[in-house]
């Protein structure tokens, strides 16, 4: 029975004020909320996961994948794996940019992540992943390690702000250049359907909405 995210429920919990709505999950933190919409992080020493999860965060440039993947990675205390800031150093390490420069970026986020799972943790996965032969590396990752697989989705629902993050993003990567709006649609284009079991969120909402609800997903229908 998989309950790598509920097994110290007795001990630990989530609680998201979102307006006049309260929600609670059980996970691998306590969130105390000062004001509404503002939430807490404060560690349980004895929060671990005892068996491994895989959590997938695809999307878009600019949907707001990373914003939520950072968002769910500090709510469960998992490690967050993103792809390109690891091409930006290995474009900084001299080697040009290319299709083996972005492969090997999934390759290593691939790896680690795999070393993760196996100490039985969880891991959050940053990446567009718009092709099914990225997704295998993740399927593989969890494959090996006996790991559960959970898929969010991100989209931006509305091009005038998806367009508006991409003018005004600076991530500050060392040379590694910010996609522009001809780069999203052509990525949109090449983008295959997911056919795993997945949420998807629409990054318009609040990230606080987005957490709770990604937050319930990731604790319903783990247990085998």
């Amino acid at each position: 029975m998989l309950r790598n995210l509920v097994l110290l429920a007795a001990t630990t919990r989530v609680v998201v004020h979102i307006s006049s709505v309260t929600c609670t999950f059980a996970l691998g933190h306590r969130y105390r909320p000062r004001q509404d919409q503002e939430l807490e992080t404060r560690p349980l020493p004895t929060t671990r996961h005892n068996e491994p999860v895989l959590i997938v965060v695809s999307g878009l440039p600019g949907a707001g994948k990373s914003t939520l993947a950072d968002s769910v990675g500090r709510a469960l205390g998992a490690a967050v794996l993103s792809v390109d800031p690891i091409e930006a150093a290995i474009w900084r390490s001299g080697i040009p940019p290319s299709f083996e420069t972005g492969l090997a970026a999934y390759e290593v986020v691939a790896t680690v992540a795999e070393h993760e799972l196996r100490l039985g943790l969880a891991v959050v996965v940053d990446a567009v992943s718009s092709l099914e032969v990225a997704r295998e590396m993740w399927r593989k990752a969890a494959r090996r390690t006996g790991a559960a697989t959970r898929v969010i989705e991100v989209v931006c629902g509305d091009e005038m702000v998806h367009r508006d993050r991409l003018a005004r993003r600076e991530r500050d990567m060392g040379g590694f250049p910010e996609p522009t709006w001809d780069d999203v649609v052509r990525r949109k284009q090449e983008f295959e359907p997911w056919v795993d079991d997945h949420l998807v969120l629409d990054s318009v909402r609040d990230t606080e909405v987005n957490t709770a609800e990604a937050l319930a997903f990731l604790t319903t229908g783990l247990e085998r």
